[in-house]
């Protein structure tokens, strides 16, 4: 009967037992169910076991392996606020780029040369800088240590004893009572490392506040739970909160429409370049200069995630003038094929670069 009944109690009236727990099945597929039993010490602090069944798979089974906590390989871009390494990046990237781009011959296309650019940045960063490995583990675990590990092995080894059979009361009850020690001394430790790890969180958030804010106001949001609800709100010109998907898609609709048209209800105005024998760029009127891609490049803020070519703004600002003549390049290659309708762009004079 060991594998027979689910539930058992002890108290002064001695020891009870039961069946209690059952598995549910379609009844379609109760041809299918080969064995059903009880297993002990799987479930531990409860009274009740577990029960598992055993049933014919019709379909080939293939074990998956999970992704969460694997290793994740990324540029560490960030070491180049380091002045050491930044020296060297700046350097390399700098005469690989003109290098580059004096040797580029002609037929040259926008996809080629972009590619070109990404590549050369990537490889220079990753050779200067390395890469740092990114696990992708369970959040709010750093309480679980060593000593944590050990203490619950130990909790679950007393509990098992308790599960044996054909021995004394009194030995029944020393087990019991060294099971309750094991387990009240994991619950304090427990509670231990969660308030020691509470703690140097908030001296971490209050050292980095100053240096670090997007430090600061991430860990805040995660203890806030936010970003995990999956509802979308916006607000919408008169202020107003809308939830729905379709109004959510008309207000984007409506702010792209003014941040391209200006809100002026007319055309957008093509900022373009224009090209001289021997491919270089030549000053046209309402052309795209120098210092306002100097700027844009400027307002990049650090420390953010890269796009999906894995560059990052670290990798744009440590080489500024090399990195604004290459932007240039690539953005009159994208004019020029525009107005040639390179890509199928009947109305190219129509667009403009944001």
């Amino acid at each position: 009967m060991i594998h027979r009944y689910t539930w058992r109690r002890r108290d002064d009236r001695g020891e009870q037992k039961s069946l209690i727990d059952y598995i549910s099945v379609d009844e379609r597929l109760r041809r299918d169910v080969m064995d059903a039993k009880v297993v002990r010490g799987m479930v531990q602090c409860s009274d009740h076991f577990a029960v598992l069944v055993r049933m014919k798979v019709r379909v080939k089974w293939e074990y998956c392996r999970r992704d969460e906590g694997e290793n994740k390989r990324q540029v560490a871009s960030g070491r180049l606020n380091d002045s050491e390494y930044r020296e060297v990046y700046e350097r390399r990237v700098g005469e690989v780029l003109e290098d580059a781009r004096l040797s580029m011959g002609e037929g040259v296309g926008v996809n080629d040369m972009y590619e070109m650019f990404k590549t050369i940045v990537l490889k220079t960063t990753a050779e200067v800088v390395g890469y740092k490995s990114q696990k992708r583990g369970k959040k709010g675990s750093a309480w679980w240590s060593e000593e944590v590990k050990d203490a619950v092995k130990e909790k679950r080894k007393a509990y098992r004893r308790t599960l044996q059979r054909n021995v004394s009361e009194e030995v029944r009850e020393r087990w019991e009572r060294e099971y309750n020690v094991c387990k009240r001394q994991v619950k304090r430790m427990v509670s231990e490392s969660k308030r020691r790890v509470d703690e140097e969180f908030g001296w971490k958030l209050s050292e980095k506040f100053k240096e670090n804010k997007k430090l600061f106001w991430k860990e805040v949001n995660r203890e806030r739970g936010e970003g995990k609800s999956g509802s979308l709100r916006m607000k919408r010109e008169d202020v107003v909160t809308v939830s729905r998907s379709e109004e959510v898609k008309e207000v984007w609709k409506r702010h792209f429409d003014g941040l391209m048209n200006g809100g002026t209800g007319g055309e957008a105005e093509v900022t373009c370049m224009g090209m001289e024998a021997g491919g270089r760029r030549q000053d046209v009127q309402g052309e795209l200069g120098r210092e306002e891609v100097r700027k844009a490049i400027g307002k990049l803020k650090m420390g953010k995630a890269p796009g999906v070519d894995g560059i990052t703004a670290e990798m744009l600002k440590c080489r500024g003038e090399v990195v604004v003549e290459w932007m240039l390049l690539i953005i009159m290659y994208i004019g020029l094929e525009a107005r040639r309708g390179a890509r199928g762009l009947e109305e190219s004079h129509n667009c403009t670069f944001v």
